[in-house]
């Protein structure tokens, strides 16, 4: 019995990054960048959720965790496993990121020798694959950052610290601050229909009105107004322009 065939009659075991092949089925998002958060949450809390695969010829086909097995290449390449001489950009440039970094050093220190990873065998038809890559993608979904922010509170409220639970969203320490800053309950203003808050429009349309030159003289009432500021323009000239201003412009003449 091959390696393979023993894989699909057990659990859940792990597999060596490298041997498995990523680019087997289509994925747009194959070569997308990997966050330096994202990899030192895998190397601190391993991996929490299996790659899905399937038996391809010699070798396991990704269907599903291609990110999780990318970050593995990384994870593996800085803590000195196995170097990476593959040709994913995305691998590559977070390798160049983090080697020799503070943030690289961290991530070998809580990985140790590296990390294999875990892998579960597909095991519908193979036609089957390609729809089980995109339902995988699809369906899983963020909590949203109210949420995200409640469990934030309560992490810290159990005594974690903002760098542990950083680790733990696989975001910045900076993220983490701003979250338990802030009321996740306290409801956002709306603007509603009697708001007297000028619109975006209203503004712009403003904006036109004061740059436009005066039909008489061509001034602008924005260069009377500056004019008056540097002596050149009198203050009844500025009121009659601009009459709201009057209770604000002293007793300059």
């Amino acid at each position: 019995m091959s390696e393979i065939e023993s894989i699909t009659k057990k659990g859940s075991p792990s597999w060596e990054a490298h041997e498995l092949v990523l680019d087997g089925l289509p994925d747009e998002r194959l070569n997308d960048d990997l966050t330096d958060e994202g990899i030192l949450n895998q190397a601190t809390l391993g991996q929490l959720q299996p790659v899905l695969v399937r038996a391809n010829g010699k070798g396991l086909e990704v269907v599903d965790g291609r990110q999780r097995v990318k970050r593995a290449l990384v994870i593996n390449h800085l803590a000195g496993r196995r170097a990476y001489d593959g040709e994913l950009t995305s691998v590559k440039k977070a390798i160049a990121r983090l080697e020799g970094t503070d943030l690289g050093k961290r991530v070998i220190a809580e990985a140790g020798k590296g990390v294999k990873v875990l892998v579960t065998v597909f095991r519908g038809e193979e036609n089957a694959a390609p729809r089980a890559e995109i339902a995988a993608n699809e369906l899983r979904h963020d909590d949203s950052l109210a949420r995200k922010i409640k469990k934030a509170k309560r992490q810290a409220k159990a005594g974690f610290s903002p760098e542990e639970i950083a680790e733990d969203f696989g975001v910045s320490v900076a993220s983490i601050k701003r979250w338990l800053s802030v009321d996740a309950d306290k409801p956002k203003k709306v603007r509603g229909k009697a708001s007297q808050a000028p619109t975006r429009a209203k503004l712009s349309g403003i904006a036109e009105r004061m740059l436009a030159p005066d039909a008489e003289d061509g001034m602008s009432r924005w260069a009377l107004l500056f004019g008056w500021l540097a002596g050149k323009q009198s203050r009844a000239d500025v009121v009659g322009a601009f009459p709201e201003l009057e209770k604000y412009l002293g007793g300059k003449k």
